[in-house]
């Protein structure tokens, strides 16, 4: 089982919020490339954003873990 430890950063002008999160695989087989898809209402359960901030994905050895935005309801701003 694939054991990943991400830590969720939330860059603000006063202060980081970090957040670990465990992400683990029960299947029998390896995914080194698996997606893994957390809301905006998620993660805000977690941590407050500032205006303009964006979580930044980081794993156990402090490399950012690439990430994209989506705006699923057209809004303009991001959603997951």
């Amino acid at each position: 089982m694939i054991l990943f430890l991400l830590a969720l950063v939330a860059i603000s002008c006063q202060q980081k919020e970090e957040v670990r999160l465990i992400i683990s695989n029960p299947l029998d087989h390896q995914r080194n490339d698996a997606i893994i898809l957390l809301t905006r209402s998620a993660i805000e359960n977690w941590i407050q954003l500032a205006d303009g901030m964006i979580p930044v994905l980081t794993d156990t050895r402090g490399e950012t873990i690439p990430g994209q935005l989506d705006d699923v309801d057209g809004d303009g701003n991001w959603d997951e």
